[in-house]
This record gives C-alpha cells, sequence and structure tokens, in this order.
C-alpha cells in the first residue's frame, strides 16, 4: 500500500481484512442508527447531531493520532457545535 506524501509518516497500513471490515462496519452500523433516528426525531436534530461526527474525527485525530489542534480546527469545531446546539433549540 503506498501512502500519499503529505500522510507518510502518520500513514497507518493494514494487511488482515478484519482490519478493514471493522471500519466499514463501523460506518454501516452508524448509517442504520441515523436512518432509524430519522423514523423517531425531527430531521433537522438529526441532520445536526450526524454533523458533530466531525468534531469527534478531530478529537479522536489529536487524542489517538497526535494530530494537531489548531486554531482554525477548534474554531471550525466551536461553529459546528454552536450550530447542532442553536438547531436543538
Amino acid at each position: 500500500m503506498r501512502c500519499s506524501r503529505a500522510f507518510s509518516s502518520r500513514c497507518i497500513r493494514s494487511s488482515t481484512a478484519s482490519a478493514r471490515a471493522c471500519p466499514a462496519t463501523a460506518a454501516l452500523t452508524a448509517y442504520c442508527l441515523v436512518i432509524e433516528a430519522f423514523r423517531y426525531l425531527p430531521i433537522a436534530m438529526v441532520s445536526a447531531l450526524r454533523e458533530l461526527s466531525s468534531v469527534f474525527a478531530v478529537l479522536i485525530g489529536w487524542l489517538f493520532m497526535n494530530e494537531k489542534l489548531t486554531a482554525r480546527r477548534m474554531v471550525a469545531c466551536t461553529l459546528v457545535t454552536c450550530g447542532a446546539v442553536l438547531i436543538r433549540q
């Protein structure tokens, strides 16, 4: 597997099928949960909460993959979170 130059130091290489199947299963499960949530909650609320996944992705990258938490990312996460809160009200 060839990594791009920008991410060469952080490239995660896996040769096992189970290592690739786990994220795919998690993505499918998350999608099914969102579809199920549309049945019980307002669409605007579900959509807003779904967008918070990008905030969690930034936090996971910072905590576990030692990615930089720049001011630009923090502002973006704050705006997404504020948007979700405003839609909920």
